[in-house]
């Protein structure tokens, strides 16, 4: 299950993160990959966090992404999962995440 205060704590590091890219103009990008149980926090009627996703969306360099498998396994068990707007599918977080390092990204695992 997740936890509520792992993800304050992380969409907290990320619109910091996002907001001194938006300060310098450097290119800088962040991206908060959702899998298994964290799917939850992006889902429409289902997140708690909804309003604090709509305040990481204004940031143009920070890109909510979910994992296209976790939300079909969900599926499977009858879940509805549609996800909140401005949420961007990935087919696989694994894969997404191995492609990032592969180009040179960090990854910060929360």
């Amino acid at each position: 299950m997740w936890r509520a205060g792992r993800f304050t704590t992380s969409a907290t590091a990320a619109e910091q993160l996002a907001q001194a890219r938006d300060n310098t103009g450097q290119p800088f990008r962040v991206e908060f990959i959702a899998n298994g149980p964290g799917l939850h926090l992006l889902r429409a009627g289902g997140s708690p966090y909804a309003t604090k996703i709509a305040a990481l969306r204004s940031h143009p360099n920070l890109h909510l992404i979910a994992c296209r498998e976790a939300m079909d396994r969900l599926r499977e068990r009858g879940m509805d999962v549609t996800l909140l707007p401005g949420v961007e599918e990935t087919p696989s977080a694994e894969s997404e995440l191995a492609a990032r390092l592969t180009q040179g990204w960090r990854y910060v695992q929360s």
